[in-house]
């Protein structure tokens, strides 16, 4: 198999990839199969836009244990009402989607998020002028930190330019021990390795979101001694 990076995503992906339409055709084993085989050929990625919960469940089942294997492309939009599939930019079934398709497939993220079917100039302009694509950067900025990531440290200051690194060894704080994991949610406390010549204001970013953050301000070190008899 071949393999291509994916825009400035970092992501190597397959030039052939898993589209899951029609699985819900197909019971448990068979979808498991189909998994497995594209698995031994090498294809890494999967397209689920589907919003029907069962075929959602049995790709979820699929891959349990094995999700580090497949970067997920999921859809904002696809929703499933009375028992069909219903394109819509409302965003109650909107949000309600999005976290179904997580449970079901067994994860808290998705790798690659597409806005799913703009057809028309004027959905175009509702998506993109609206709270809808809002709440897609929402999930984006939300993010998560897996070992092995390919990352970008930026230097606010601009005094030298964005360098290239690697997540090699990620931390969790349990008390005062750390604790070995292979991902971590925005909100966490965490300690990673991998990142030479990293700098106090430095930001660590995505490689396709290379945005520093504001430098804080750190007050002059001061001392203080004290002389006295003995």
């Amino acid at each position: 198999m071949r393999y291509r990076q994916l825009g400035n995503t970092g992501l190597s992906v397959s030039e052939i990839g898993l589209g899951a339409e029609w699985l819900e055709r197909h019971n448990q084993e068979e979808v498991t199969a189909v998994i497995r085989r594209c698995e031994e050929q090498g294809i890494n990625i999967l397209d689920c836009w589907m919003s029907n919960p069962q075929v959602r469940t049995m790709i979820g089942n699929a891959i349990k244990g094995r999700r580090e294997k497949w970067i997920i492309q999921g859809h904002f939009g696809s929703t499933w009402q009375q028992g069909q599939y219903v394109r819509t930019r409302e965003l109650p079934l909107v949000r309600e989607a999005f976290q179904d398709l997580l449970t079901r497939l067994g994860t808290d993220y998705i790798d690659l998020g597409m806005i799913h079917y703009v057809d028309t100039e004027e959905d175009f302009h509702r998506v993109f002028e609206g709270e809808f694509l809002q709440y897609v950067k929402e999930q984006k900025e939300r993010g998560v930190i897996r070992q092995n990531q390919e990352l970008t440290v930026c230097n606010y200051h601009g005094e030298t330019a964005t360098k290239k690194a690697k997540a090699v060894s990620l931390y969790e704080f349990s008390g005062l021990a750390r604790v070995p994991v292979t991902e971590s949610s925005s909100g966490n406390i965490i300690a990673l390795s991998g990142i030479p010549d990293i700098s106090i204001g430095d930001t660590i970013c995505a490689p396709d979101c290379p945005e520093p953050l504001p430098f804080v301000k750190i007050s002059a070190p001061t001392m203080e001694m004290t002389f006295s008899v003995n």
